[in-house]
Parts: structure tokens; sequence; C-alpha cells
């Protein structure tokens, strides 16, 4: 057993130095002022699921806000988000980067709603 702990202490203060560091998850959120039924809603939910390194997308029609999990600050970025929120068929305004956890987002906006 001890073997086995030490040749795994090893492997990982030999491998560690050279992994890739993780950025802790970012969530963004948004008014789209424009929606007024789940079909807007569904809409801009697809448009921005289709996005790189977006991990959780949550809109919500009643509060005309839309949050999303992304990967860093600066992936894939707030003109791609915007952008994606357009092709939709909407504007997007008050785009801001949020310390909140996406969870706690998605429960503030739905309760809101």
């Amino acid at each position: 057993m001890k073997n086995t702990f030490l040749t795994l202490s090893l492997l990982l203060a030999f491998f560690a130095p050279s992994l890739p560091a993780l950025e802790p998850a970012v969530t963004v959120e948004m008014e789209v002022p424009a929606m007024t039924c789940s079909g807007c809603s569904w809409a801009v939910t697809q448009s921005l699921k289709k996005l790189d390194n977006v991990s959780a997308v949550y809109v919500d029609a009643k509060s005309k806000k839309a949050v999303l999990e992304v990967s860093s600050k600066d992936a894939p970025g707030k003109a791609a988000i915007l952008d994606a929120v357009k092709k939709s068929g909407y504007q997007a305004k008050k785009f801001r980067v949020t310390d909140e956890r996406f969870s706690a987002a998605k429960k503030r906006i739905s309760a809101s709603s």
C-alpha cells in the first residue's frame, strides 16, 4: 500500500507542472427585452448553445433575462455572445460578467419571473 501511494505521489509531482491550469467557469448575464414568450427564449437558448466554450444556458422570457456559463472571461467573448443573440432575432442589453455561480443566477432569475 505504501509503495502504491509513493508511486502515485511521484507521478503526480512529475506530471502536475505540465498539466494546464483550469480556469473557473464564468457566469454571464444579460437582458433580452424583446422576448415575450417561450418560443423567444427557446430561439435565444438554441443560438447561445451553439457557441464554443458554453457549458450551460438559461433564458427566461418572463424576466427577459439570459444567463450562461462560459469557460473563461475571454471565451467565447462578449462580441460572439451578443452576435449569437442577434442571430436569434433579438438584441441583448446590460451584458455583464458576474461573480455569481450559474446555478445561483438561474435560481434568482427563475424566482423573479
